[in-house]
């Protein structure tokens, strides 16, 4: 009953397993403990998968795919923002190990595919775009110096490879794979985003952390470029205009300092944690740590003379939010920051 298993079977002449009444229904109808109920379902259960398991297994495709890990790594970030369990960081943290130390070469070229134990195939626009977008990701929620450098030093093999001076965008392909009749570009945002869009999106952020004017000018060319199409059917560019909210909106660059990597509370930075609840899409985010990843960080614009063993008293960490290349006073608490972000176009004083 549980299962909706029959005699005649539930399609054509046979079973297939789906639930189709509560635990508490059957208890009531053939007056059986719910506990009794669970056990006898729980080692059905366990009886038919050990049948199962003598099944032939499904093929399964095996190949690991430099943009796909990209886009994971993404993913596991935002599991990481929303839950707060660590887990989901240390997952995005080993795929960024496994495709740095299996999946490069020349330095700041990647490849596309994994299998095999082997690494093949110079990498497509998706590989680069989508996996800078991890790199970048990861940096907004832990600002080690190396994974800036490494999105930095990947976009330009990017730009070096990829990009067409004539029109102002991305060719899928490299400028050194094989020759090809064409070589295509994609700028449609469906089931996936389009390289062209993400790298829209990474150079503008990459932007406002280093300020190299190269990364905007590249970056408004993009969205200059298919703005008609993305006004004419939005649906189709959902990447690119975020993009584009980003750049009219004027990024808030919000930057969190722990003082004391050492005595972090047992729930994590109190600021990091209500910034991770909040939706504030035009931010560019940092957390960093006083010590040297925030000394190596130094060298880049958005962190600039931020800190500098700045005295907040007790408190273990402290905010800047800048807007337009000016920064507010240093914040100390919560109630503050929410204040301060809460007209984030107020001009700072």
């Amino acid at each position: 009953m549980y299962f909706g298993i029959s005699q005649g079977g539930n399609f054509e002449g046979k079973n297939i397993l789906s639930i189709q009444t509560s635990i508490s229904s059957l208890s009531r109808k053939y007056s059986i403990p719910e506990e009794e109920l669970n056990t006898k379902i729980r080692e059905s259960v366990k009886k038919l998968y050990r049948i199962r398991l003598q099944r032939p297994r499904p093929g399964r495709d095996e190949k690991i795919l430099a943009s796909w890990n990209g886009l994971m790594i993404s993913g596991f970030v935002d599991g990481y923002k929303i839950t707060g369990d660590n887990k989901y960081l240390e997952a995005a943290k080993r795929a960024v190990e496994f495709i740095e130390s299996r999946m490069t070469y020349d330095q700041n070229r990647l490849y596309r595919v994994f299998k095999d134990g082997k690494s093949k195939i110079s990498a497509y626009l998706d590989d680069y775009a989508f996996y800078v977008k991890g790199l970048l990701d990861l940096f907004a929620v832990e600002s080690k110096s190396n994974y800036l450098k490494r999105a930095i030093d990947y976009t330009k093999a990017m730009i070096d490879h990829f990009w067409d001076p004539l029109k102002g965008d991305f060719f899928f392909t490299p400028d050194d794979h094989e020759k090809l009749i064409l070589r295509t570009k994609n700028h449609y945002d469906l089931a996936i985003p389009s390289g062209n869009s993400v790298a829209a999106s990474n150079l503008l952020k990459l932007y406002y952390y280093t300020q190299e004017q190269d990364f905007l000018n590249k970056s408004v060319k993009l969205m200059k470029l298919s703005s008609r199409p993305a006004t004419e059917n939005p649906f189709g560019f959902g990447q690119l205009l975020s993009a584009l909210y980003l750049h009219i909106r004027s990024p808030v660059e919000v930057c969190i300092i722990n003082k004391s990597p050492h005595e972090k509370s047992s729930t994590g930075s109190e600021m990091v944690n209500w910034f991770y609840s909040q939706f504030i899409p035009n931010s560019i985010p940092a957390r960093i740590d006083e010590g040297t990843d925030h000394e190596a960080l130094q060298k880049y614009s958005y962190f600039k003379g931020k800190g500098n063993n700045l005295d907040t008293g007790n408190g273990l960490e402290y905010a800047y939010v800048c807007k337009d290349s000016t920064c507010f006073l240093p914040i100390d608490s919560v109630s503050k920051l929410q204040e301060t972000l809460k007209d984030k176009n107020a001009n700072p004083v």
